[in-house]
């Protein structure tokens, strides 16, 4: 990923075996990591269960705010593509219970679409 990408806030993916070692304390037995993308230090990691956001704070990125997410509990999700001039795209997510909706950006390079077929399957497919 570009410096300036990560200025801009925008994730760009990573190899889903890297984030599934880094993750293994907080997986269960049988549980692996799709997709990933990465922003700057935090995660985001789309599982066979769950979407999972680790938001790293602080200067040494020691404190962590991980956010799991059941595809069950997701009530709708939509997606925001890139424009012309624009260098990004969005994902958001509204889980039940929650009147606002998660929001995830990603880098113009990463294909929405592939990330959106597969939200839904993990939520309205066979989990």
């Amino acid at each position: 990923m570009s410096f300036l990408q990560q200025l801009l806030g925008n994730a760009t993916e990573v190899p889903p075996d890297k984030v599934q070692q880094e993750f293994a304390a907080v997986l269960i037995d049988g549980e692996t990591v799709q997709r990933a993308f990465a922003l700057i230090r935090d995660i985001l990691a789309f599982t066979d269960y769950r979407i999972i956001s680790v938001d790293k704070q602080g200067l040494t990125g020691k404190r962590q705010d991980l956010t799991s997410i059941p595809y069950r509990s997701i009530s709708m999700f939509t997606r925001v593509s890139a424009g012309t001039l624009d260098w990004n795209a969005e994902l958001h997510v509204w889980v039940r219970g929650r009147a606002t909706p998660y929001t995830f950006q990603f880098y113009k390079g990463v294909d929405i679409n592939q990330v959106y077929r597969l939200l839904s399957y993990y939520v309205i497919g066979s989990k």
